[in-house]
């Protein structure tokens, strides 16, 4: 809590956003490639455990196009909370 300011200073929002900020940035946003087949599929409305699932069928000797559902659940969420952060 500390580094959120402490007992006196610690604020519910403020600590939210740091926490954003700092998640580690998932895999689709470091592949491109990767997130352009995962973004089609969730278009298709296909569920990130269906297209983890496809990706590993469809690309099983190439690492990079290899993602959990957590993953791309955690993508999603981010970009969720990014956009509540900007309103």
């Amino acid at each position: 809590m500390a580094a959120n300011g402490g007992r006196d200073r610690y604020r519910a929002c403020a600590a939210d956003r740091r926490a954003v900020r700092l998640l580690r940035r998932p895999k689709l946003a470091l592949c491109p490639r990767l997130r352009q087949v995962v973004e089609g599929k969730l278009e298709l409305r296909w569920s990130p455990r269906q297209i983890a699932g496809w990706l590993a069928a469809s690309y099983p000797d190439d690492p990079e196009m290899r993602v959990s559902d957590e993953t791309i659940y955690l993508s999603l969420f981010v970009q969720a909370r990014a956009r509540c952060a900007g309103n």
